[in-house]
């Protein structure tokens, strides 16, 4: 995507005599290393590194942060999310280890599935607040069409059809100062392999919550395994599934003035009584 970006930012502008799309771009990498290490060992800096390094290849200023920085005043300035950090993990006031706070929150959620939704919601908060910290207006996510297929089965196995078309979106305008941008999102996962392969460039592995677990770990885990699967056989199967889910629309019933304080998504209007979007039981 920084190879795109740059090609597109930089390079084409010049030939056609235009302005770049965008005057300043910044990368931002969350470390997801504090949850499976909580010593205070400097081994999480590897990846960190790396990162920064191949940053630094196209010239653009990094920002390296940890997903514990979530309890930094930085980015849980509102009071209602703190309480939500703190609720299911009976932090004492007194903890100042970040990493242990983090380790008590998960250690407080016994599903593993409830386990990376909260992981992703957390670095989502930590991403959007750094983009609003930074005067950024839009947020690129990598996120490409074959792991877009993969939210669409696994967010409608959660019961989160209400958000999914906020979710999986090519623009998400919704956080109003932050747009969340996804310029991956009809490309598939072989293609962007095969690209990286051809072009040559570094590569970093980054372990997550699922890494060499069973499919049975978790749903996300289960669908990964089902689409990549189906896919192999039937080359058609992810590209259906996102134009299908493409054709969705967000519901009427949306309160823009409301969002769900651990996902930060829209909430349904409150004049819903019945339908409203309750999401603290699937973590607690």
């Amino acid at each position: 995507m920084l190879q795109l970006l740059k090609d597109y930012n930089e390079v084409l502008p010049n030939e056609i005599s235009k302005k770049p799309l965008f005057s300043e771009v910044l990368v931002c990498h969350i470390d997801e290393s504090p949850i499976f290490n909580l010593d205070d060992s400097d081994d999480h800096d590897v990846i960190l590194n790396s990162i920064e390094q191949i940053a630094q290849n196209y010239n653009y200023p990094f920002i390296g942060l940890r997903i514990d920085d979530i309890y930094s005043p930085d980015y849980t300035s509102s009071g209602a999310y703190n309480k939500v950090l703190e609720l299911n993990a009976k932090i004492s006031q007194q903890e100042t280890s970040t990493k242990k706070k983090l380790h008590l929150l998960l250690d407080g959620v016994s599903k593993l599935t409830a386990k990376e939704d909260l992981v992703w919601h957390l670095k989502q908060c930590l991403l959007i607040n750094t983009a609003r910290k930074n005067r950024c207006t839009k947020l690129l996510l990598g996120d490409c069409s074959t792991r877009l297929s993969i939210k669409i089965i696994s967010f409608t196995s959660k019961g989160r059809g209400f958000s999914l078309p906020l979710d999986i979106s090519g623009l998400n305008p919704w956080f109003g100062d932050v747009a969340i941008v996804r310029p991956m999102k009809d490309t598939l996962s072989k293609e962007i392999g095969i690209y990286n392969k051809f072009q040559g460039f570094e590569t970093t592995i980054i372990k997550s919550l699922t890494t060499m677990m069973p499919p049975k770990a978790s749903i996300d885990r289960l669908t990964e395994e089902f689409v990549v699967k189906l896919e192999r056989d039937f080359p058609s199967t992810v590209s259906t599934i996102s134009r299908t889910a493409a054709k969705l629309t967000p519901s009427e019933l949306i309160d823009s003035d409301n969002h769900c304080v651990i996902c930060l998504m829209l909430v349904k209007s409150l004049n819903d009584i019945t339908s409203l979007h309750f999401y603290f039981p699937f973590f607690f």
